[in-house]
């Protein structure tokens, strides 16, 4: 059973998106799954871009500004999800839930991860995918 559906690495600086190759074998419910990932993976890349605009503005700006003070605090957001399994109706009465996660990180400079996986699985083996990401830029 795949507990880890999909991960994405963004580093614009390096100029990187690292991510795995698409599937010819998709079932609707990893089509699902895959949408609902890209679709967090672009709110979540604008909850960072706001957290860096906000760290990097200069304090007399960053007094003035309307933005929320607590975005800059912002390394990880997540959301869960709970779909039915969509192939066939003896499996649309068990459930999947996973979660779409985020990672901000700052050094050597701003990159960011982004990972997909069941719910089930312990939090020692998120750590691993999140580990991908600093493994690339060693």
């Amino acid at each position: 059973d795949n507990v880890l559906y999909h991960f994405v690495q963004l580093d614009t600086t390096e100029g990187i998106l690292l991510c795995p190759p698409e599937s010819k074998l998709q079932t609707q419910t990893y089509e699902l799954i895959l949408n609902n990932f890209r679709r967090c993976c672009q709110q979540i890349h604008t909850l960072f871009q706001n957290t860096l605009r906000f760290k990097n503005m200069p304090a007399q700006d960053m007094a003035k500004s309307v933005m929320n003070k607590s975005l800059i605090a912002i390394k990880e957001h997540g959301i869960i999800f709970e779909c039915p399994y969509l192939e066939d109706k003896e499996t649309k009465k068990y459930k999947v839930s996973y979660w779409v996660v985020g990672r901000l990180f700052y050094v050597p400079h701003p990159r960011e991860m982004y990972v997909c996986y069941q719910d089930s699985i312990p939090q020692n083996l998120i750590e691993i995918a999140f580990k991908m990401n600093m493994g690339s830029m060693s």
